[in-house]
């Protein structure tokens, strides 16, 4: 069957989650119809794939009209599916496009219909905020993060997106990698599924090589190393594990997400200092 344009921004199962499914509906059946919209799959291609595996009759419930689609399949996605925030973020990313396709048309539908933009459309969907922010307010992922997402989408390679969608590599990682060939990107991801740790492999390959200087290094640049690592020294030692910090701190789900948000932007910013500093 074929599968509507909203099931599609989000990733399929892993193999092995894939596998339980099948197993389970071998011994169990279906126990969650799988839904249409539009004669489409719009919830349940994994559940479609793993009847068809278990040579098992699948049961359907047409959804045309009842649901606007692409905030339905989010919707039922994220209350089954144990997605990561990267995972989220590159799902928001896909959905940021749709959001800006939708409010193109409503301005092109609002000026048929005589009036100025959307205040005249009677599409279901409205246009305030940006179209990041609805997308990550929608997943749940910071602004910041659905940027980081989009950079990969349109400048990583399939390789490369697939390993953020299999939640091997976080987005941010990604993110920095992303200026490098299309084809040395997925050498990098190949690689480190054969090693059998493709975070590793592709935060490996975002770091510059350590180059021992040929020439004698002044006390100024020894100073500035050593306090650089003092403060580093400092921050393991005071916040210990990030995980511990959540923890001990009490933060709540958007302070969560605010902090790693700072944390990305420490690390990018990182990373254009020592690219400044190598121009």
């Amino acid at each position: 069957m074929e599968f509507h344009p909203a099931a599609n921004l989000l990733p399929m199962m892993s193999d092995d989650e894939l596998d339980e499914l099948v197993e389970d509906i071998r011994q169990n059946g279906l126990q969650v119809p799988i839904e249409l919209y539009e004669d489409k799959i719009l919830d349940g291609r994994n559940r479609w794939m793993a009847c068809q595996m278990a040579e098992v009759e699948p049961d359907f419930v047409d959804m045309t009209g009842e649901v606007e689609p692409y905030v339905y399949a989010c919707s039922q996605n994220l209350k089954r599916r144990n997605l990561d925030k990267s995972q989220k973020a590159l799902v928001a990313a896909r959905f940021r496009d749709h959001f800006e396709t939708e409010a193109k048309e409503r301005m092109q539908a609002g000026g048929r219909e005589g009036g100025k933009g959307v205040q005249n459309s009677s599409h279901p969907i409205d246009d305030t905020g940006k179209s990041r922010d609805k997308a990550g307010d929608a997943l749940g992922v910071s602004g910041f993060s659905v940027d980081q997402a989009s950079k990969v989408i349109k400048q990583g390679s399939k390789d490369l997106v697939n390993a953020v969608e299999r939640g091997e590599v976080s987005v941010s990682a990604v993110a920095l990698k992303t200026n490098k060939p299309k084809d040395e990107q997925s050498k990098v991801v190949r690689d480190g599924r054969a090693s059998g740790n493709t975070k590793k492999a592709v935060v490996a390959a975002t770091k510059p090589p350590v180059q021992n200087p040929e020439y004698p290094v002044s006390d100024g640049v020894k100073q500035l190393l050593t306090d650089v690592r003092s403060m580093l020294s400092m921050f393991r030692h005071e916040w210990k594990k990030p995980s511990d910090v959540f923890k001990q701190s009490g933060f709540d789900p958007k302070e969560r997400e605010y902090v790693l948000d700072q944390f990305e932007r420490i690390e990018i910013s990182f990373t254009e200092i020592s690219k400044g500093l190598r121009t």
